[in-house]
């Protein structure tokens, strides 16, 4: 039911020398909940409440723009984001979306008005994208503008998604890259510049270099994911570094295929046994002040690490132990090639990765099992030796 309809007589420039203002209340603004109201003026009371009829029955049918065509990408898509997705969608796809729309879209359409984007127009944006991201990177930028803006057209903002239909086409030029990782004498190197240095990224690293985990598995480990006397570790969950509180800081792996139980080394058992010794005596220590979360990798009070840190920590420990410049989720690959090296199977190693299938594992380590085939082949000639003569 509509509110009362208000009259106001305003100065004009007509022979009677005033209009008649009318002015009703209408459903409240769809994107930011505040009131509205439609203002029409005419020569008559009539007139007036006409034309403020009119636009209400154009709202009725969705067509938002009648009532204010001014809403910009700035004013719109921070409410998207906050009225249709936070607290509605796992936090990591919540901070893609937030993270696309700092970085890229408002950047690009933050001032133009939400009914002016034309296909034309977004389409050579994408084009520009294209020449220096990746065909994934473009695909999620997309993927967030595509899905505002179709909660754009159902609340009438717009008639149509400018997005659809966007053609994203895969650069030619895209080659496969060639992985980064150390071989055995830079991991002994670093490993001792990291227990120089300070435990607790000793502890970490080694984690990382043995086990495959990615960096926010590791960060999220507890101790009750982990059985030292069975000597396996259970990956369930990922660190969300964005999130302050500590309570909030666990999100699901990466994929439905990341959670999974690995098996862990004696060596790494020995050192991780070391850690949890060292830990009891720090909670003695702090008392009611030691975190109750159980990190296994955390700060001497028990709370986590910053990812911050963490990097920092990293690239220091690399700078002085003057190895070759890789990045923390290389140690993945790292631990990888180690595997390879060793003769174990690739199923076996998309398991304890948590890759989705075997192929994903073959195609990032192509290169290195092409560089064994030599290896192999000469293992293969000396076990056929004895039959060479007939």
């Amino acid at each position: 039911m509509r509110g009362l309809a208000y009259f106001q007589k305003v100065p004009a420039k007509n022979k009677q020398g005033y209009k008649w203002k009318c002015t009703e209340d209408a459903p409240r603004d769809p994107v930011t909940g505040e009131r509205r109201q439609i203002t029409r003026r005419g020569d008559t009371k009539k007139e007036a409440s006409e034309k403020v009829q009119l636009a209400l029955k154009e709202l009725e049918q969705n067509n938002y723009l009648s009532l204010d065509n001014k809403v910009t990408f700035k004013d719109f898509l921070p409410d998207w984001l906050d009225t249709y997705k936070k607290g509605k969608v796992k936090p990591s796809t919540y901070e893609s979306h937030k993270r696309n729309i700092s970085t890229h879209l408002l950047a690009n359409f933050g001032h133009l008005k939400v009914r002016d984007l034309t296909v034309h127009r977004y389409q050579k944006y994408i084009n520009t994208l294209l020449e220096t991201r990746k065909t994934a990177t473009v695909q999620h930028i997309n993927a967030t503008m595509s899905n505002a803006l179709k909660k754009a057209a159902e609340l009438g903002i717009i008639t149509k998604n400018p997005c659809v239909g966007v053609i994203i086409k895969k650069r030619n030029e895209i080659v496969e890259e060639k992985i980064q990782y150390w071989v055995k004498e830079d991991i002994k190197l670093f490993l001792k510049c990291c227990k120089q240095d300070k435990e607790t990224y000793f502890f970490l690293f080694l984690t990382l270099i043995r086990t495959g985990l990615r960096k926010g598995e590791a960060m999220a480990l507890q101790w009750e994911d982990i059985d030292l006397d069975k000597a396996e570790l259970n990956v369930n969950k990922t660190l969300l570094y964005h999130l302050s509180s500590e309570e909030d800081a666990f999100g699901p792996p990466k994929t439905n295929s990341s959670y999974r139980t690995i098996k862990l080394d004696p060596y790494l058992i020995q050192e991780l046994r070391k850690l949890k010794h060292l830990q009891n005596k720090r909670k003695l220590l702090y008392g009611d002040r030691y975190s109750k979360l159980n990190f296994v990798f955390c700060k001497e009070d028990g709370k986590r690490l910053r990812d911050r840190t963490i990097q920092t920590a990293f690239e220091r420990l690399k700078r002085v132990s003057r190895l070759p410049n890789i990045k923390i989720h290389d140690l993945r690959h790292t631990h990888a090639v180690m595997l390879l090296e060793a003769e174990v199977s690739l199923k076996e190693i998309q398991e304890r990765l948590g890759h989705k299938d075997i192929m994903t594992t073959g195609n990032i380590y192509s290169h290195v099992t092409k560089s064994m085939e030599a290896k192999s082949i000469n293992k293969f000639s000396e076990y056929m030796a004895d039959s060479n003569t007939f």
